[in-house]
């Protein structure tokens, strides 16, 4: 009886860390572009540039950014697999 859904949530979840390591690749690629859209606003108002203090903070940022971005991109497409397992649990009669 629970191995079709146990099945099911293993399914959903391994589409869930494909999606999300898709997006971090995916976001990896642009994120020149994607620091450029969210701190150009910014730079013009306070900075001109960025200051590092470190050597490792910009590699900080790109990662933060990129984690971040993925998993708001990704909240929809969880939203979604969780209502689908639980229409398949409700609705599945024996």
């Amino acid at each position: 009886m629970f191995s079709f859904h146990i099945y099911n949530i293993i399914i959903r979840c391994f589409y869930l860390l494909y999606s999300f390591v898709l997006l971090v690749f995916v976001f990896f690629i642009y994120i020149n572009n994607l620091c450029f859209f969210i701190f150009k606003p910014l730079l013009t108002i306070y900075l001109s540039s960025f200051i590092y203090t470190n050597l490792l903070d910009l590699f900080y940022l790109y990662i933060q950014l990129i984690l971040l971005i993925s998993f708001i991109f990704l909240l929809p497409y969880l939203i979604y697999q969780i209502i689908n397992f639980l229409t398949v649990g409700i609705f599945f009669s024996r």
